[in-house]
């Protein structure tokens, strides 16, 4: 990763820590990956009693172990209270501010959380806008074990698709598992989606029996878009 693209990322980051500041969430929701994890080191750094006062609500395994190593109160996702504030990621973030999410395999627990949210705000270095999902990434599928061979033939009868990958894990043999016990399928499409069809896409991919979660967000979900630049922020929504 570019020295510039480091510092776009730890602007956006830092942004988000002073939106934390000026809003104080009791509860606080925690997306997942790489730059998540920088968040919660930033919060911690810039931020340090504010863990004194904050609950969170992580999204993933990683995050849940992240978050208490840096000292904040980590509580389960299933009976915590509604965050009013989750940060989160993503993989790409179209025109529309719809996003592409699962990456790094959390799109159920991140999906769950976000619509839970008062608000939900979305962090990312400027590499990840695009004027269409699916530019660059495949939609992650997440879907029951014993349906991703159906799953997968049915996808390619309903969608215009070039490729269909089992995720594999690494670490281990075989399919990747996700922190509830699914596979995921990454699905390739042949064009990129036009911010109006992310919606319908989504629903379609969602109504098929197995399919427990898409890793398209529709940008009614998302509150606010912080972008990073080398020289900067820019707020978008």
């Amino acid at each position: 990763m570019s020295s510039s693209v480091v510092e776009a990322r730890v602007k956006a980051v830092e942004e988000a820590v002073k939106l934390v500041e000026r809003k104080r969430p009791r509860v606080l929701g925690l997306g997942s990956g790489t730059t998540m994890r920088l968040f919660i080191d930033k919060l911690a750094e810039y931020l340090p009693d504010f863990k004194r006062e904050v609950l969170c609500v992580p999204t993933s395994h990683d995050i849940a172990v992240k978050a208490r190593q840096r000292g904040f109160a980590v509580l389960d996702p299933v009976s915590s209270p509604d965050p009013g504030l989750t940060i989160d990621s993503a993989d790409e973030v179209d025109s529309e501010l719809n996003l592409l999410k699962g990456g790094g395999g959390a799109l159920t627990l991140e999906k769950i959380i976000a619509k839970r949210s008062k608000q939900y705000i979305v962090v990312v270095d400027d590499r990840k806008v695009v004027d269409k999902l699916c530019t660059a990434h495949p939609i992650p599928v997440e879907v029951l074990p014993p349906a991703w061979q159906y799953v997968a033939n049915k996808l390619e009868r309903i969608l215009p698709i070039s490729a269909i990958t089992l995720r594999e894990g690494t670490g281990k043999l075989g399919p990747l598992t996700t922190d509830l016990g699914n596979f995921i399928l990454d699905v390739k499409l042949s064009e990129p989606l036009e911010p109006n069809e992310v919606a319908v896409i989504e629903k379609r991919i969602k109504g098929l029996t197995g399919v427990v979660e898409v890793g398209l967000f529709p940008s009614k979900i998302v509150s606010k878009v912080i972008l990073g630049y080398a020289s900067g922020v820019k707020a978008l929504g």
